[in-house]
């Protein structure tokens, strides 16, 4: 995320004192940043009841008394409220590190989830735009930056200051080649004896320390992202097929394949929308080791006799990962899904999860090799970030994710090539003057590209000399190939790698004296 770009919460807080150990809270304030632009309109600003008096030292600072505060809300109460305003947003401050440490502890002491936000420090981003101030004040960075540092002292004032003198400070940093949000957090990250000091203070770290915070979290291995966002009933079958229990095996497995399922629910009477309990299941893997164990013969036998009891539920609103943690547990591939009373109301089997999982890089390729233009293949490729994003939430294998994205990168320059082809045909150049194939090179040919790819192709054609009719006509595709792909959003390679150069296209012979 480009800093000149960033959305975020800006906030700033009051306390009774400097100590982060019994500081408390009086005020919280705040202002957005929506694509690095401020937004007015959205701010918080609320006093806070601390529950102890506020020392007249702190009071002669930020002039907020203990009458001001007495009918205020407590720390539990706004802090929801805040909560809710920022919500999963970037947070940003000024010495931010110490508002975080007075949040932990007042969020301990209130028995709540201590807050552990992604956030940057605006005080040690000037540092390292403007080494020279060496660790100026918010009025000495307003004053060096041009920016009016009216309303000092008050949560919302500062936090308005905050984001102003962030937006200046973004074209120094760019200048120091920090750009985007993690280049900040490591340049933070840098700075040994800030960091050194804050942290004899108690204050927290206001970076995302891969090293320090995140690796004293628990181990908690792949988190699955959709599993953690979506019900058991998101997922589900609905009106699951119910059989009497009198059939036979064989016509049980004749009544699957007919309706193109893997299980059936047993009951006596065939009956739909009983309690759970009524029933039995059976599966098409049911069916297998019963074959396996006893021959043809299992296809006779009854499905009362060979269902499953009792059958294993669980309950619509459930989130998936339990259902998923249930099927591992138990080392079953389906699940009865119960209604509110009980009774039941679908299925669910962990192909319904892996379907609903893959389904948005399964669209990302649908859109790729449907696409008639490139600015249609840009649109679906632009969308591959968030399915690597995805990924990488849920811990997938790198060489599963470069896999994907090599695959993808397939998929475009195969579908340049058919844009290239019917374009040629359209402007009456005719049809390949020969057999052809399109290879793709580099790391996106081995199955490891990572996003940041460029062109890597040549063509390989069945016969013809340097120069001669047949290279002249692939010649021609390999530029508008080339150009497709350009316009779609993998860029020209800059070592010209390309099939549109002569040293990467040629007959079959040509590249065989090449290798």
């Amino acid at each position: 995320m480009p800093l000149l770009a960033v959305t975020a919460a800006v906030f700033d807080t009051e306390t009774t004192g400097l100590d982060v150990r019994d500081a408390r809270i009086v005020q919280f304030g705040g202002v957005g940043l929506a694509r690095g632009r401020i937004e007015p309109d959205d701010s918080f600003d609320m006093l806070v009841n601390p529950g102890v008096p506020i020392p007249p030292k702190t009071t002669a600072i930020h002039g907020i008394t203990d009458a001001m505060v007495a009918g205020a809300a407590p720390f539990r109460d706004v802090y929801s409220r805040f909560n809710a305003w920022r919500g999963r947003r970037l947070m940003l401050g000024f010495s931010v590190g110490f508002d975080l440490a007075v949040l932990q502890r007042e969020a301990e002491r209130a028995n709540l989830p201590a807050p552990v936000p992604r956030a940057l420090c605006v005080r040690m981003l000037a540092q390292v735009a403007l080494p020279h101030l060496h660790e100026p004040s918010l009025d000495v960075l307003a004053d060096h930056l041009g920016v009016p540092a009216g309303d000092r002292h008050t949560a919302l004032g500062d936090s308005l200051i905050t984001a102003q003198v962030f937006r200046k400070l973004v074209p120094h940093l760019t200048a120091r080649n920090v750009r985007t949000v993690a280049e900040a957090e490591r340049a933070c990250a840098g700075l040994s004896a800030t960091v050194q000091r804050q942290q004899a203070a108690g204050w927290a770290e206001p970076f995302d320390d891969k090293s320090g915070r995140a690796a004293s979290l628990p181990a908690l291995g792949a988190v699955d992202p959709f599993a953690f966002r979506h019900t058991v009933s998101d997922a589900m079958a609905r009106n699951p097929v119910v059989a009497k229990g009198c059939l036979s095996v064989l016509q049980a497995v004749h009544l699957m394949t007919e309706r193109k399922i893997s299980s059936l629910f047993i009951t006596k009477t065939g009956e739909s929308g009983l309690p759970v309990a009524n029933y039995g299941i059976l599966t098409e893997r049911d069916v297998m080791r019963l074959v396996a164990q006893d021959g043809p013969q299992a296809l006779e036998r009854s499905c009362a006799v060979c269902a499953t009891r009792p059958l294993i539920a669980i309950p619509g609103t459930d989130l998936a990962y339990r259902a998923i943690s249930l099927m591992g547990r138990r080392k079953i591939r389906h699940l009865a899904v119960a209604d509110a009373e009980g009774r039941l109301a679908g299925v669910v089997s962990a192909r319904d999860f892996l379907k609903l999982r893959s389904s948005p890089a399964l669209d990302l390729h649908n859109r790729i090799v449907t696409a008639v233009a490139p600015a249609e293949m840009a649109e679906a490729w632009g969308s591959l970030p968030a399915v690597a994003a995805a990924m990488l939430s849920d811990a997938v294998d790198a060489r599963l994710m470069t896999r994907i994205i090599s695959d993808e990168i397939g998929a475009m320059t195969a579908r340049a090539t058919e844009l290239a082809l019917a374009d040629m045909e359209t402007a009456g150049q005719g049809m390949p003057p020969c057999g052809f194939c399109v290879v793709v090179l580099g790391s996106g040919g081995r199955g490891e590209s990572l996003l940041a790819a460029d062109q890597d192709n040549a063509i390989i054609f069945a016969e013809g000399a340097p120069d001669g009719p047949q290279d002249r006509w692939f010649a021609e595709l390999g530029m508008r190939l080339s150009e497709h792909l350009h316009a779609a959003a993998i860029p020209l390679c800059k070592g010209g790698v390309m099939a549109r150069n002569p040293q990467w296209r040629g007959s079959l012979g040509v590249w065989k004296d090449r290798v």
